[in-house]
């Protein structure tokens, strides 16, 4: 993720999506973690929720339907990639679930060869 030739950071999150503070100090991301946090975040978001960009984000419907089709999740995740970095696309991909848990595990690349691999949960 590249701007002008200069390495673009944001602050680091938490898992809970919280920024990190560390010796008074916010700590940041960049490269790999921060594009990685940023998938993670646009996935963990359900599409107008967040009112200040009613685009960003996923239709958790999509992926939490009942018997949903793993084409349909894999699109939706792909989508929700092409946000962040519209050269990303998947290579790996899978869905699992246990209950009423749907865990999506997944492995990115984009046009630079910079790979991502996450992982996201959704309670169903």
């Amino acid at each position: 993720m590249e701007a002008g030739g200069n390495c673009m950071k944001g602050f680091r999150l938490d898992e809970k999506g919280d920024v990190i503070i560390r010796n008074g100090d916010i700590e940041l991301a960049s490269g790999n973690k921060l594009l990685r946090q940023t998938v993670q975040q646009v996935t963990g978001t359900n599409k107008g929720e967040w009112a200040l960009n009613k685009d960003e984000g996923i239709d958790f419907h999509k992926i939490l339907g009942k018997n949903q089709d793993e084409d349909v999740i894999r699109a939706e995740l792909e989508t929700a990639a092409r946000l962040v970095d519209d050269t990303l696309s998947i290579t790996s991909f899978s869905v699992s679930q246990e209950n009423r848990h749907r865990t999506i595990n997944y492995t990115m690349v984009n046009e630079n060869g910079e790979e991502i691999g996450g992982e996201q949960d959704y309670g169903v």
